[in-house]
């Protein structure tokens, strides 16, 4: 990983100093210019903000792990641009991982009513279903499998394109696979939270369980990888999603790591030792990946996306104790920082290493960029809620992400407790409830990350002005407002 960091900043730094001399613009190419890029986006499951060795955000020294360590996403930061306020769609997997493929909020495509119950347990019970002729992709399911895929902009881009997804898929509801919406290959099974070995939220300990290949997550590298050695061979640029089931829950590490971080003294925030581990090897294994990466010679036309499906846990064992996302607020399945703001790391041609962004993002913006870079030559949907963030990562972190609406949104109701929450600037307005009987809070993120003092006693122009925004969008896209069940 080391060579990779080392040699892929010469590299980049006597490409950039050669075109500035030569008076070459540092933008992108035009679509003739150059070969075709290669675009790599690593997805681990939750990941907390605070889940690294190296501050999520340089001027918060809390943004960082006080235990756990995480030598290669450091130097991808290191090699790269981090953004310090890079979003999930959603504070739980699933609603991510749909929102990711087709760059729009869950609040436009997951849907209840026209759901049959029969679909919302196992991937046999929709096999089941589909043998007795049952109609089940009415409504929104058929409407998502007819979005704009991030697999299908960069084959509309360039036809000698070729994508593949290894990991956790989880898209749930109506099960389908991964060569339904444009990858070539993909790991042949439906895979959800379970094949990645997950134990249930309610068990009130830590259990850690050896593995030799904790989480599977030597196998998806390794599927990642020869993926890659083929494209190459054939000369063909790609889209690889490589989704890991870690660090979710259950906690599996390789032996070794695990006893070196039994003997490692304890932080005050994180203080797990089987989820340092597993978190380390995690981090090992994505080095497997960049360092592949370098060996098929390929760095300087690859761009690599790092970020998590959402939030970290607030708590592991004893909600009692600590947050584990400090200075963020809660984790994992709410809409406060905690539960929304995750790690996000973006490496690649014309990107300067070692700067950080505080322009906010969100892996809704992955399927416009990844477009833009790849040469889209199309018109993008209307429906989709991400922008391009092209001219941010070429800028040295500066500028800003248009995006078809003016501001970030989060929803979910029905099946989980109702919230929603828009960021515009510097303010986050939270709704919490179901309508007519919800509370409305109001936060500047930039003055209080740890969303402590709400203002929406002292900002009603505010509040009215942004819970508007909110409204208005949500009833646009027809968002079910509340649980029902």
């Amino acid at each position: 990983m080391e060579k990779y960091i080392g040699d892929h900043v010469r590299k980049m730094v006597l490409v950039v100093a050669c075109m500035l001399m030569l008076g070459i613009r540092t933008a992108p190419s035009s679509p003739g210019d150059q070969a075709k890029p290669n675009f790599i986006l690593i997805l681990t499951d939750d990941q907390g903000w605070t889940d690294v060795s190296h501050r999520s955000d340089p001027d918060f020294p809390d943004s960082k792990s006080d235990y756990y360590d995480t030598p290669v996403m450091d130097q991808m930061a290191a090699q790269g641009m981090r953004f310090t306020q890079g979003y999930a769609p959603s504070p739980f997997c699933c609603p991510t991982r749909r929102s990711i493929l087709v760059g729009q909020s869950p609040a436009r495509h997951i849907k209840h009513q026209d759901q049959p119950e029969v679909i919302a347990g196992i991937p046999m019970a929709a096999e089941r279903a589909r043998r007795r002729g049952e109609d089940y992709t009415s409504g929104w399911l058929q409407t998502y499998r007819e979005q704009l895929t991030i697999p299908q902009a960069v084959k509309a881009a360039d036809p000698s394109y070729r994508a593949a997804h290894f990991g956790k898929w989880d898209l749930r509801y109506d099960f389908p696979m991964p060569n339904e919406f444009g990858y070539d290959a993909h790991d042949k099974t439906y895979t959800t939270n379970h094949d990645g070995f997950m134990w249930r939220d309610d068990i009130r300990e830590v259990p850690w369980r050896q593995s030799k290949d904790p989480k599977l997550m030597f196998t998806v590298t390794h599927n990642s990888i020869e993926f890659m050695r083929e494209q190459v061979a054939n000369n063909h640029p790609f889209f690889l999603q490589v989704s890991h089931y870690a660090v979710h829950l259950d906690v599996q590490s390789t032996l070794a790591t695990y006893r070196e971080y039994l003997a490692k003294p304890k932080g005050t925030k994180h203080d797990q030792p089987g989820f340092a581990a597993m978190l380390r090897d995690l981090d090992t294994s994505i080095g497997q990946l960049l360092e592949a990466v370098d060996e098929l010679g390929i760095s300087d036309n690859t761009y690599i996306f790092f970020t998590s499906d959402n939030g970290g846990r607030a708590w592991l064992a004893d909600p009692d104790i600590r947050n584990l996302n400090y200075p963020l607020r809660e984790g994992k399945g709410s809409l406060w920082e905690g539960g929304i703001r995750v790690p996000f790391i973006v490496m690649g041609p014309n990107i300067e290493p070692g700067t950080s962004s505080d322009v906010p993002v969100t892996a809704l913006d992955l399927l416009p960029t990844i477009a833009d870079l790849a040469g889209y030559q199309g018109e993008l949907p209307a429906s989709l809620d991400g922008g391009s963030m092209a001219a941010v990562l070429f800028n040295a972190g500066n500028g800003k992400v248009e995006r078809n609406i003016p501001f970030l949104i989060w929803h979910q109701a029905v099946r989980r407790a109702s919230q929603s929450a828009l960021r515009q600037g510097d303010y986050k307005l939270f709704r919490v409830g179901d309508v007519g009987n919800e509370r409305i809070l109001l936060f500047d993120l930039a003055n209080d990350i740890n969303e402590s003092s709400n203002l929406a006693d002292q900002k009603p122009e505010k509040v009215d002005a942004l819970y508007q925004l909110m409204m208005n969008y949500l009833q646009d896209v027809g968002a079910e407002m509340n649980r029902t069940r």
